[in-house]
């Protein structure tokens, strides 16, 4: 069975400032998905837009 692709999925990652939260976000990142990241640490979102993704304001 193939796994299914998250291309354009709208995706939610809780602790995405630091260890497995943003691994994940990463993770999802690198298969285009849309992410909403939420954490106190701000750091992953500029990561991630430094690698081509965009803001929401």
């Amino acid at each position: 069975m193939n796994p299914k692709s998250v291309r354009g999925e709208l995706v939610l990652v809780t602790g995405a400032g630091h260890g497995v939260g943003r691994a994940t976000a990463l993770e999802f990142a690198r298969r285009h998905s849309r992410l909403v990241l939420w954490d106190i640490n701000k750091v992953t979102a500029p990561l991630l837009a430094r690698r081509g993704g965009t803001r929401c304001p």
